[in-house]
């Protein structure tokens, strides 16, 4: 009976640790950009990482793409663009861009052409009061007439 008791903890101790052992969890990879489209132009926002230090430049982009074979013409400058940082409250952390007045031209994109139409390159501080502490974020960006971006990033 002794022996019978010895070998099941035994065999309860195999099965339980080869179970646990090769648990593998899944690891969401954050996406780095996001589109929307606009009559005929494929708008694209782009973070370089998803993860920045508290202490470098948060960076994106903007590009334009235009699908048709006939050149388009877009209002661009930045008085039609906006972006700004929220942490997991829904507070702005930081926002920009700071212009004023009204500011604005056109950019002719010819067709099948890309073209980079905005960018933020902005040292990640404190410009509303709220602390900036480690953690998740939405990087919001806003263009005239065009849908707006969300993108997930984080700080450490």
């Amino acid at each position: 009976m002794r022996h019978n008791i010895f070998v099941f903890v035994v065999l309860l101790t195999i099965v339980c640790c080869k179970q646990n052992s090769n648990t593998v969890v899944p690891v969401a990879t954050p996406k780095l950009s996001v589109n929307n489209i606009q009559d005929s132009i494929l708008y694209t926002f782009i973070i370089p990482k998803a993860v920045f230090g508290i202490h470098d430049t948060l960076s994106a982009t903007v590009t334009a793409y235009n699908q048709t074979a006939m050149p388009e013409t877009l209002v661009v400058g930045p008085s039609a663009f906006s972006w700004f940082l929220q942490n997991n409250n829904g507070q702005t952390i930081m926002y920009g861009p700071r212009v004023w007045p009204l500011i604005l031209w056109k950019q002719v994109i010819e067709g099948h052409e890309s073209v980079e139409i905005y960018s933020i390159h902005q040292e990640i501080a404190d410009t509303s009061g709220q602390p900036i502490i480690a953690g998740p974020y939405l990087l919001h960006a806003n263009i005239r007439g065009v849908p707006s971006f969300i993108l997930n990033l984080s700080l450490q």
